[in-house]
């Protein structure tokens, strides 16, 4: 993450997010793990339809994804093959694939991630739109499944997308959404930031006493 809150660049400068954000094509030196911020950038006004997929390596949790700033329509959900004797996820959904052999579509059993899911044979799900469509902030993505979800960026601001599940969260499954930049309301003149923070060795020491 940045050392201080994107909103206040304005105040405190650039923070080269060109040196933080991730690239658009990760290298395959970090299939093992790299750290970056992940901004997408998104105009004023404009329909945004996001895919979330939950498969690949040990993909057996579902996922609670929240979105801050805005509501979204979910018009769509592809679920895995479930085991009929104990309700376990056995295959992945079928309407997505892998261009590389590292990810086999109908079973979990992979080595390495799928960086280029795309959709089978180019056929794209029929979307679901109308006065009944649900609308929500959080969405549950199940193990095996996807879920498309679409929205209005009326909101200018930077938005956090994230996993509800703190390990997924600190891990990694989060991105910030860059909406209408130009229209961002900048920060108050004054405004304090906090900058990196790390807790002391002697403070977690004295928490554990306290707890313990």
């Amino acid at each position: 993450m940045p050392p201080k809150p994107l909103q206040l660049q304005s105040l405190f400068g650039s923070l080269n997010l060109n040196g933080l954000t991730c690239p658009a094509q990760q290298p395959n030196s970090c299939l093992d793990g790299c750290t970056c911020l992940h901004v997408l950038s998104i105009p004023y006004g404009k329909t945004v339809r996001l895919v979330l997929i939950n498969f690949g390596i040990e993909s057996h949790n579902s996922h609670s994804i929240h979105l801050h700033g805005h509501s979204f329509f979910v018009t769509a959900v592809g679920y895995g093959g479930y085991n009929a004797n104990d309700g376990s996820v056995s295959t992945t959904n079928g309407a997505l694939s892998c261009q590389s052999d590292e990810l086999d579509a109908n079973s979990f059993s992979t080595t390495r991630p799928c960086t280029d899911l795309h959709w089978r044979k180019g056929k794209r799900p029929a979307v679901n739109l109308n006065p009944n469509t649900v609308r929500k902030d959080s969405v549950i993505v199940p193990s095996g499944a996807y879920v498309i979800i679409q929205f209005v960026s009326s909101s200018p601001g930077y938005w956090f997308l994230h996993c509800h599940l703190d390990p997924h969260h600190v891990e990694g499954m989060a991105l910030v959404l860059n909406v209408a930049e130009t229209l961002q309301t900048p920060a108050p003149l004054g405004m304090k930031s906090c900058g990196d923070f790390k807790l002391p060795i002697s403070n977690r020491l004295v928490s554990r006493e306290l707890v313990d």
